[in-house]
C-alpha cells in the first residue's frame, strides 16, 4: 500500500514538471515566432486591397460590358420608330430630328 501512494505522489509531480517544461517550451517558441512573421496594419491593408481588386476586375469589365450593350440598345430604341429595322430608312427626318420629337 505504501508503494501505490509514493507511486501517485512521484507521477504526480513529474506530471506537474512536465506540463511546466511544455508551457515554457510553448511561451518561447510563441514569443520567436510573433517576432518575426508579424504584419503592420498597412501591409495587411494593401494585401487585401490587392485580392480584392484582382477578384473583382473580371466583374467590372463585365459590368462595363453590359452598360455599353444597354446604352447601345437604348439609343437604337430612341433612334428608330415603330416597325423600322436598323439599316432601314423608312422617313426622311433625320435622327436628331427623331431624338426631339
Amino acid at each position: 500500500m505504501p508503494v501505490v501512494i509514493v507511486a501517485i505522489v512521484f507521477g504526480t509531480l513529474l506530471l506537474i514538471i512536465k506540463m511546466g517544461l511544455e508551457y515554457g517550451k510553448q511561451k518561447m517558441l510563441s514569443k520567436r515566432d510573433s517576432s518575426g512573421s508579424s504584419l503592420r496594419v498597412s501591409e495587411l491593408e494593401a494585401m487585401i486591397e490587392s485580392a480584392v481588386s484582382d477578384a473583382i476586375e473580371p466583374l467590372v469589365a463585365r459590368v462595363d460590358e453590359l452598360e455599353s450593350e444597354k446604352l447601345l440598345a437604348t439609343s437604337r430604341d430612341l433612334l428608330l420608330e415603330e416597325g423600322d429595322r436598323v439599316g432601314e430608312s423608312t422617313s426622311s427626318s433625320s435622327p436628331a430630328e427623331k431624338v426631339t420629337s
